[in-house]
């Protein structure tokens, strides 16, 4: 979510990043700033994110997965899709997405094993201590 009267959404320019429960499209209860602070509601609309979910849930996926299965050349693909009335819109495509980001809001995505397990057969455990686990 963006700062007020922002046009973009980024932590670092002021947004707030909030977690997804992706089976239901459902937004969690936190969200972060760039300096981790911690809110439960956007703190200039006071729009509250626990229980909130996002039209064209199913569309949304489709689309991330149309964009990744599109870019065959990359392993994996983060993609921006914002939420119009009539559907999602792809916003860009990142070659390098920041799980970081992902993990703070959604937590330690690899302790899912699905997710590990394509992680290693897309060789993107990325540092020796995940590729130790692997093995």
């Amino acid at each position: 979510f963006s700062k007020e009267g922002s046009f973009v959404d980024n932590t670092s320019t002021g947004g707030i990043s909030i977690g997804i429960d992706c089976n239901k499209g459902e937004l969690r209860e936190v969200g972060f700033d760039f300096s981790c602070n911690t809110y439960t509601k956007h703190p200039d609309t006071g729009f509250i994110f626990a229980g909130f979910i996002i039209p064209f849930w199913k569309e949304v996926v489709g689309l991330a997965v149309m964009v990744q299965k599109s870019c065959k050349f990359y392993r994996l693909i983060g993609v921006d899709i914002a939420v119009t009335p009539s559907g999602p819109v792809l916003i860009e495509a990142n070659a390098n997405p920041d799980i970081i980001g992902i993990e703070q809001v959604n937590g330690p995505i690899l302790a899912d094993k699905m997710v590990f397990d394509e992680f290693a057969k897309y060789d993107l455990l990325v540092n020796q201590y995940q590729r130790v686990l692997y093995d």
